[in-house]
């Protein structure tokens, strides 16, 4: 790569293929757990990562390429884990759900050191409109993981304790 446009490229195609892995695994994981709480959040996070695709869209539009994803070594560990987690054999219950909202987290983290590249990158090539498309999804995934975190605070991580 030679310029900051390539590797703002890069990485939207990359984000690109991690939103459209998540969008897909987050109905199956408010499927797995136990916790109403974390199912209902794990089922806006599906809408959110919806909403973030139209952004990363409208993203590609702005700088004149059509949308293409590219796979990430990084997103197909976290989904190879996610479905190691997923299997039929998993057994359902607090411990289950704590390493459910463990995924999540980890997914958001992702997500989050991705999108705040990408507005860095942005405001350096002075692309207004983008950056403000990147932190709409920016604060997305920061919320997400706020409310995983207040989650496992509240309830999931001391069911999981209580539960061993």
């Amino acid at each position: 790569m030679t310029s900051l446009d390539d590797l703002f490229l890069a990485l939207l195609r990359e984000i690109t293929f991690a939103e459209r892995q998540f969008e897909k695994v987050l109905p199956r994981m408010a499927l797995a757990a136990r916790n109403t709480d974390l199912r209902d959040a794990f089922g806006r996070q599906r809408d959110d990562a919806s909403r973030r695709l139209a952004r990363l869209g409208e993203v590609f539009r702005l700088i004149g390429r059509r949308v293409r994803a590219e796979t990430s070594d990084t997103i197909l560990g976290l989904l190879q884990d996610c479905d190691e987690l997923l299997e039929a054999g998993s057994k359902p219950g607090a411990v289950h759900d704590a390493r459910l909202v463990a995924f999540g987290q980890a997914a958001a983290h992702h997500q989050m050191s991705c999108y705040g590249t990408l507005l860095a990158w942005a405001e350096a090539m002075e692309r207004q409109e983008i950056a403000a498309l990147l932190r709409k999804s920016l604060e997305e995934g920061r919320a997400a993981d706020r409310t995983l975190a207040r989650l496992a605070a509240l309830t999931v991580n001391r069911e999981a304790r209580a539960a061993a």
